[in-house]
């Protein structure tokens, strides 16, 4: 009986630790920032932001809103890896039906109500078009 118990705790400690050091990805973060982008969700992206990158957006939201359509198309995508240097880290992925592989920066910042950093998306306008492979629409009329 207490060898069983043993070996519940054990495994449940395990999990514990591995959900644990996942949450320190800047993966998953990507991950829900380009789903939402993807979907025009510009409030869920912002969460996923950083300050900076929240003004973008809600440029791109206002542009998206006065043309009656999306400022940027994007296609599903997947990750395909990650590079973490400190505080900084660099998400790779690629659209769907295109094989060039583009890159999303984040950075870890403080959050309110966290007490540890939290990573987030940085985005530029040099790089709101993530390499140049994201359709931007023109807002101007031809």
């Amino acid at each position: 009986m207490n060898f069983n118990l043993l070996t519940r705790n054990l495994f449940l400690l395990s999990f514990f630790f591995i959900a644990c050091s996942s949450s320190n990805s800047p993966r998953p973060v990507a991950k829900e920032f380009l789903d939402a982008f993807q979907k025009h969700d510009f409030e869920e992206a912002k969460k996923y932001s950083t300050k900076e990158t929240v003004k973008l957006l809600q440029v791109l939201e206002r542009i998206s809103k006065e043309n009656n359509e999306p400022a940027i198309e994007m296609l599903p995508i997947e990750i395909t890896s990650e590079e973490i240097a400190g505080d900084k880290a660099t998400v790779y992925f690629k659209e769907a039906g295109n094989p060039t592989e583009q890159k999303l920066m984040l950075k870890k910042v403080s959050v309110a109500g966290e007490k540890e950093k939290q990573w987030r998306v940085v985005l530029t306008k040099e790089d709101a078009r993530f390499g140049n492979e994201m359709r931007l629409k023109s807002t101007e009329n031809p």
